[in-house]
């Protein structure tokens, strides 16, 4: 993968990941149009049992919701 991220030697597996983590907001609030986003605190709190996978896959960061079991 050639992105700035993956160009570092230091960063992979799992520091990648978390180096895309941190983008990853950025990227999503660019998709809505970069104005700014409301969420009531209480949506927020209703994302207590709820869980996100993050992996790379091949050239894709993909981001998962899921419910544990």
């Amino acid at each position: 993968m050639k992105t700035a991220l993956g160009s570092d030697p230091r960063l992979n597996g799992d520091g990648l990941v978390d180096c895309f983590k941190d983008q990853l907001l950025i990227v999503m609030l660019k998709r809505l149009g970069g104005g700014p986003l409301r969420i009531p605190i209480e949506e927020m709190d209703r994302t207590g049992t709820d869980l996100a996978s993050f992996r790379l896959v091949g050239d894709d960061f993909v981001v998962s919701l899921f419910k544990p079991h």
